[in-house]
């Protein structure tokens, strides 16, 4: 068991309790699944960190207010007992705690937020070969953005969306040239730019998608964003010309559209080797 599989017991735990739930629970219960799995309390305090610091979530339930007539701003003493003794005023500190709206959107995403590589992997998995170059380099990405660099990642999820598209250049290829289209075939395999490849796939798939069809319809609204958004940023990761080029949002967004990028793919594979003619 990793520091991901943790985090994501975690997520998964407090997900339970809902927005407001208080630490010792979620730890403990944490605690009690790792227990056969010879990970040390000290790795599991630090996932719990390691969610505050991603602004997953933060301490307190609300804010507690000393009324008015409770204060005694002479007297700093008195001022600090009425709050540690009022009950109202623990809500505000540990152990209590609550998911941050980043954290409600991380937990809805669950089982595919970049934050949860377990998940998102295994999402990924779905709709591309685990052992391809573009997974790998997917994996080794969601590692970097979990370790807060977010300019290595787009470098990796970039090249990895490159392989992908290469890899369905090639397969359009030979399948233009088994049923008769040498030229074009000839035209894909010329392109020797990744910007290049992705406008000769457009020129293809433009006429050889039939209209009014599901694929059309998520060809038309997402190739051209997907394909060239991922090459901007890499770009802009690659070849600097200021300081921090890439945001941790803009990594998060890169490996979020990277799925539906391969989810894209695999569908124009099925259609090129099924269906292009």
């Amino acid at each position: 068991m990793n520091r991901d599989t943790i985090r994501r017991m975690m997520l998964e735990t407090i997900a339970e309790y809902g927005e407001v739930f208080v630490r010792e629970l979620v730890l403990e219960r944490v605690r009690l699944a790792c227990n056969d799995q010879g990970m040390s309390d000290r790795a599991i305090l630090d996932a719990w960190d390691e969610l505050f610091r991603l602004g997953v979530i933060s301490t307190g339930m609300n804010v507690y207010v000393v009324p008015e007539h409770e204060r005694n701003h002479k007297n700093h003493d008195l001022y600090v007992r009425i709050i540690e003794s009022h009950p109202q005023s623990r809500v505000g500190r540990l152990p209590w705690a609550h998911l941050t709206d980043h954290g409600k959107a991380v937990v809805a995403e669950l089982s595919r937020d970049p934050v949860n590589s377990e998940g998102y992997v295994a999402h990924l998995a779905t709709v591309l070969d685990p052992a391809s170059v573009a997974a790998s380099y997917v994996r080794e990405g969601l590692s970097t953005f979990n370790h807060a660099c977010p300019t290595a990642t787009a470098v990796l999820v970039g090249a990895a969306a490159e392989s992908m598209i290469i890899g369905l250049r090639d397969a359009t290829a030979t399948k233009l040239a088994t049923v008769g289209y040498p030229k074009e075939a000839k035209a894909l395999r010329d392109a020797d730019k990744i910007k290049l490849v992705i406008d000769a796939l457009a020129k293809v798939y433009d006429q050889k998608i039939p209209t009014r069809t599901p694929l059309r319809e998520r060809y038309e609204a997402s190739w051209s964003t997907l394909s060239h958004r991922g090459r901007m940023l890499r770009n802009d990761a690659g070849h600097p010309t200021k300081l921090d080029p890439v945001s941790r949002d803009d990594a998060r967004t890169m490996l979020i559209l990277f799925l539906t990028l391969a989810e894209l793919v695999a569908e124009l594979h099925t259609f090129v080797t099924n269906d292009l003619a």
